[in-house]
Formats: structure tokens, C-alpha cells, sequence
């Protein structure tokens, strides 16, 4: 079995490279899926989550109020960490079951906080998939129907470009200028080159 990382910060089209590279044979494990079904009614994170915040960030069907918790956590770096260090745990527990489990010979990780999380220890190898801020914050309020503050304070709670290729053992900017597929191909190559 080959495990890849993907990280990068929100807005630099990870999803979207990680689609094509499960065209290309990789079973994808999604870290931000995995964080929305950790925070699940009746689960041990939202417990946490409900006893650090307050219920006020729970909604009346048992729910957390994603939106609510979101514009506090990127405004506060500090309770973004404290977010973090609840949901870290369950979210890498979670994704060492799912690679025991897998019988593909090609596993991805997509993961915004790969080496926060200590996930770079299960990969093979790790990519960080970058892009200009403003092409960022355009495909956040696009994706998200987020304002353009709200866009700048996910960019700015998160590493910079520089910092996510520095934790990685390769790059790829993509700018909205280069194909998908042309990117997915170059990295499926240099993974095939690691596996030879």
C-alpha cells in the first residue's frame, strides 16, 4: 500500500485535484468529511465541543451549528486551537481505521491540517497544493456563499503557502491556470516514480 498526503489551504482546489486522482486508482480518505461526521449527534467530540463553547454553538436538534462555531473559531485563533485539539484525535483514530481497512494498493489522505494532525506519519509522501490568495478567497465565497471578510479570516487562521510546502516533500500551485488533470497526472507520476 502507497499512502499519498495532500494538504493545502482552503480555497486552493485540494478537492478537486484529489477527484481526479481517484480517477486515477486512489481510494480518498476526506479529513473535512471525516471532521463534519466526528461532530455528529451523541458523539464524544461534540460533547467536548458542547462543554469548551457552550450549547449556544449546538443547535435545537443536537446538531452543531457549523456556521456559528466557524465565524467564531477563524476570528480567534485561540479557539481555533482549542477546536483543534478536540477534533485532532478522532479525526486521526478515525483515518488509521479507514487505511487498516482499505484494500486499495493507493490511499490518499486529503487533509488542510496534515501535519497538525500528525498524519504526514502514516504517508508515503506529501504534496501541498497552493494558490494565490485572491484565487482563493474568489473560490471560497463562491464555493462557501461566505462575505469576503469571512474568506480572509479562513485564509488568514490557516498556514501560508510557504509554511504548507515547507512540511511537504513536494508542491503545486495551481492558479486556475493549469489543467486539473494535467496536475493529477504529474503527481500520479512522481507517486509511480516512488514506487518503482
Amino acid at each position: 500500500m502507497f499512502v499519498l498526503g495532500i494538504t493545502g489551504g482552503s480555497g486552493c482546489g485540494k478537492s478537486a485535484v484529489c477527484a481526479e486522482l481517484e480517477k486515477r486508482g486512489f481510494y480518498i480518505i476526506d479529513s473535512d468529511k471525516i471532521a463534519r461526521q466526528i461532530v455528529s449527534p451523541k458523539m464524544p467530540a461534540l460533547s467536548e465541543i458542547e462543554e469548551v463553547f457552550g450549547k449556544e454553538y449546538i443547535n435545537s436538534d443536537g446538531s452543531l451549528n457549523r456556521r456559528k462555531l466557524g465565524k467564531l473559531v477563524f476570528a480567534d485563533l485561540q479557539m481555533l486551537e482549542k477546536l483543534s485539539d478536540i477534533t485532532h484525535k478522532y479525526i486521526t483514530e478515525s483515518i488509521s481505521d479507514k487505511i487498516n481497512d482499505c484494500n486499495s494498493g493507493l490511499v490518499l489522505i486529503d487533509a488542510p491540517l496534515l501535519h497538525k494532525a500528525g498524519l504526514e506519519n502514516l504517508c508515503n509522501l506529501t504534496v501541498a497544493i497552493t494558490a494565490p490568495t485572491l484565487v482563493r478567497l474568489k473560490r471560497i465565497m463562491t464555493r462557501d456563499g461566505v462575505s469576503e471578510q469571512e474568506a480572509k479570516n479562513r485564509i488568514n487562521a490557516q498556514l501560508c503557502n510557504e509554511e504548507y510546502s515547507a512540511f511537504c516533500d513536494f508542491t503545486v500551485d495551481n492558479d486556475g491556470n493549469t489543467d486539473i488533470s494535467k496536475i493529477a497526472d504529474f503527481i500520479y507520476q512522481k507517486v509511480q516514480g516512488e514506487c518503482k
